[in-house]
C-alpha cells in the first residue's frame, strides 16, 4: 500500500511539474512580450488529488488528476505615449482638459484583471528614442509685391497766426528842446519833458506858476533862471500827480530864487546837479516825495527852508564829492522831514583821498527824527567850517566817519554850534562822534556844565561826546548866532 502511495505521489508530482512548467512557460512568454510595460506576476497553483474511498490504485493505472489553478493574469496596459514636444501634450489632451481614457484590454472577461500600473516618466525605458523624421526644408515664401505707396496727403493750409497783442511798451516822454532864450510867465502847463540846450537860457518870470504833467521833468544843459520875488514867488508844482524834477547836467547852471517847489519827486529826486552849478536862494521845498542830490557840483543853499517832505530813501540832502566840488549851506533850515530810520538831514560823502573838499555850514538848523543830523564820511581832509548851527533831534548831532590818520584829523573846526535835544545823554556819545580827532571847542552841549565824558569831563551833564572829540572851553550859554529849531 505504501508503494502504491509512493508511485501515486511520484506520478502526481511529475504531472504537477509538467503542468507547472507549461504554465510558467506560458507566463514567461507573456512576460517576455510585455516586460517593457508590466510588473511581476504572482502564480499560485493548487493540486488537489481526488480518490474514491477504499479504491486501490495500481501503478499502471490511469490517474485522474483534478487541478485547480489560480493565476493572476497579466494585463496589457494601454500604451502611454511620452510627449516629446509641447505640442504632443496638446495632441494627447482633449479640448476639455480631461485625461484621454486608455482602451480596454482585449482579454476574456473570465480572467480577473489588475489596475494597470501608472507609468512614471522618470523611469528609464528600454524603448529606443525615436529619431524624428527630417522636416522638409521650408519653401521659399513669396515676396509680397510692393504695395502702392499712398499719395501724400495734402499739406493743410497754414492757419492765420493771430498777430501778437501789442504790449504797452514804456514810451519816453516826448521832449521839447529849447535852443534859444525863452521866458515863461503867467500860467504855464508843461506836458512834455523840456531840455534847455547848451547855450540857451530859460527864464521863469516872477509870479509865474508852472504846472508839470505826471513825471514830467526839466533838464538843463544850458542855463535856468527862476527869478521869483518875495512878493511874487515862482511856483513849480504838479498839474495833478507828482511831477519829476529839475536835473542840471554837466556844465549846466541853475539859479532858483524866491521859488516854491512842491509835489515833485516822481523819480525819487526833486533837485539834481552833476558837475554843474546850482544855487538855491530863498527857496521853499515842501510836500515833495524826493530828495536833493548833488554829485561833484558847486552848490549853495541860502535862506531856504526844506521841510515836511517825504522820502522813500536816503538823506534829505545827499552830496557826493569825488572829483572836486563844494557845498555851502547858510541860514537855512533842513528838516524835519519824513525819512527812514537812521537817515540824516544832510550827508556828505568824499571817498577820494586826492580830492579837494570844501564844506561850509553856517547859521542853519539841521534836524531829523532818527539817525544823525549831519553825517560826514570823508577820506580826505575837509576845508571849511561849521559854525552857528543848531543840531537838534534824532539820535546824534554830528557824526564824522573818516579813514584819515588821527593827526591832523578831520581838519576843520566847529565853533558856536548848539548841539542839543538828542535822544540819549550820559551813557553814549550822542552830541558828536568821530572816528578821528576833531576840534569841537567852544560849542554849546545843552548844559552849562559842558559835555558828558566820564574820563575827561566828569562834571559835564550835557550831550555826550566821543573820546576823539576835543570839546574843551565849551560854551556855558547857548550861542546867539545859532537859530532856534
Amino acid at each position: 500500500m505504501s508503494e502504491k502511495l509512493l508511485i501515486s505521489g511520484a506520478v502526481i508530482a511529475i504531472a504537477a511539474g509538467l503542468l507547472l512548467w507549461y504554465l510558467t512557460g506560458d507566463v514567461r512568454t507573456q512576460v517576455a512580450q510585455y516586460k517593457q510595460t508590466t510588473t511581476a506576476v504572482a502564480l499560485a497553483t493548487t493540486i488537489t488529488p481526488t480518490f474514491a474511498p477504499g479504491t486501490n490504485i495500481p501503478v499502471t493505472s490511469t490517474v485522474e488528476i483534478s487541478l485547480t489553478v489560480e493565476t493572476t493574469a497579466i494585463v496589457t496596459p494601454a500604451s502611454t505615449v511620452v510627449p516629446q514636444r509641447p505640442e504632443d501634450v496638446l495632441l494627447l489632451t482633449p479640448a476639455n482638459g480631461l485625461a484621454v481614457p486608455s482602451p480596454a484590454p482585449e482579454y476574456s472577461t473570465e480572467v480577473p484583471t489588475e489596475v494597470p500600473p501608472v507609468f512614471n516618466p522618470t523611469m528609464a525605458t528600454d524603448f529606443p528614442t525615436m529619431i524624428p523624421e527630417a522636416t522638409l526644408p521650408p519653401m521659399d515664401t513669396a515676396i509680397p509685391a510692393d504695395t502702392s505707396t499712398p499719395a501724400p496727403t495734402d499739406t493743410p493750409l497754414a492757419t492765420n497766426t493771430p498777430a501778437p497783442t501789442n504790449t504797452a511798451t514804456p514810451v519816453p516822454h516826448p521832449i521839447e528842446v529849447i535852443t534859444v532864450n525863452v521866458s515863461w510867465s503867467g500860467e504855464k502847463i508843461v506836458n512834455k519833458d523840456v531840455l534847455v540846450s547848451k547855450g540857451s537860457v530859460l527864464t521863469i518870470e516872477p509870479g509865474t506858476t508852472v504846472r508839470f504833467g505826471t513825471g514830467i521833468s526839466l533838464y538843463v544843459d544850458g542855463k535856468l533862471q527862476a527869478l521869483g520875488r518875495s512878493d511874487a514867488p515862482v511856483r513849480l508844482t504838479a498839474a495833478r500827480l507828482p511831477w519829476g524834477g529839475i536835473f542840471v547836467r554837466p556844465n549846466g547852471d541853475a539859479l532858483i530864487v524866491s521859488t516854491i517847489i512842491s509835489n515833485g519827486g516822481a523819480a525819487a529826486t526833486v533837485l539834481y546837479a552833476e558837475q554843474a552849478n546850482m544855487t538855491l536862494r530863498d527857496v521853499t521845498m515842501n510836500n515833495n516825495i524826493g530828495q536833493i542830490r548833488f554829485i561833484d557840483a558847486v552848490t549853495s543853499i541860502q535862506q531856504s527852508v526844506i521841510r515836511d517832505n517825504s522820502l522813500a530813501y536816503g538823506s534829505m540832502i545827499d552830496a557826493s564829492i569825488d572829483a572836486g566840488g563844494s557845498m555851502n549851506i547858510e541860514n537855512s533850515r533842513i528838516g524835519p522831514n519824513t525819512q527812514l530810520d537812521g537817515t540824516s538831514a544832510f550827508a556828505l560823502l568824499a571817498p577820494n583821498a586826492q580830492s579837494v573838499v570844501n564844506l561850509t555850514l553856517s547859521g542853519s538848523i539841521f534836524t531829523s527824527s532818527s539817525g544823525a543830523n549831519v553825517v560826514i564820511n570823508s577820506a580826505a581832509p575837509i576845508n571849511g567850517s561849521m559854525q552857528c548851527n543848531a543840531f537838534a533831534g534824532g539820535a546824534i548831532g554830528v557824526q564824522i566817519r573818516s579813514s584819515l590818520p588821527q593827526m591832523p584829523g578831520i581838519g576843520f573846526a566847529l565853533r558856536n554850534n548848539a548841539i542839543e535835544r538828542h535822544s540819549a545823554n550820559y551813557s553814549t556819545a550822542r552830541g558828536m562822534t568821530s572816528d578821528v580827532a576833531v576840534d569841537a571847542k567852544g560849542n554849546w552841549w545843552n548844559s552849562p556844565s559842558g559835555p558828558y565824558d566820564p574820563l575827561r569831563y566828569r562834571a559835564g551833564r550835557g550831550e555826550a561826546v566821543g573820546t576823539t572829540v576835543v570839546a574843551d572851553k565849551w560854551l556855558t550859554i547857548r550861542p546867539a548866532c545859532a537859530p532856534i529849531p
